[in-house]
């Protein structure tokens, strides 16, 4: 097994940003995403949140902000 191979099992073994963000944020959820609340209604494949005029979509794990229960 040469080394190359064996940094690049390494390395998928360790959660990116997005794999840890998504057990943070489950449905339901509510979270403030530019200056609005939103509830989040879907976290995979891509994050759906609702705010109270639109909907959004994407990689949204870094721009929102978890509100307090």
């Amino acid at each position: 097994m040469s080394s190359s191979v064996t940094e690049k099992c390494s390395l998928r073994a360790v959660p990116d940003n997005h794999e840890r963000s998504m057990h943070l944020h489950h449905r339901g959820q509510k979270v403030r995403f530019e200056d609005e609340e939103a509830e989040i209604i879907r976290v995979s494949p891509l994050m759906v949140i609702r705010t109270k005029e639109r909907v959004v979509c994407g990689a949204l794990h870094d721009r929102i902000q978890c509100l307090a229960a």
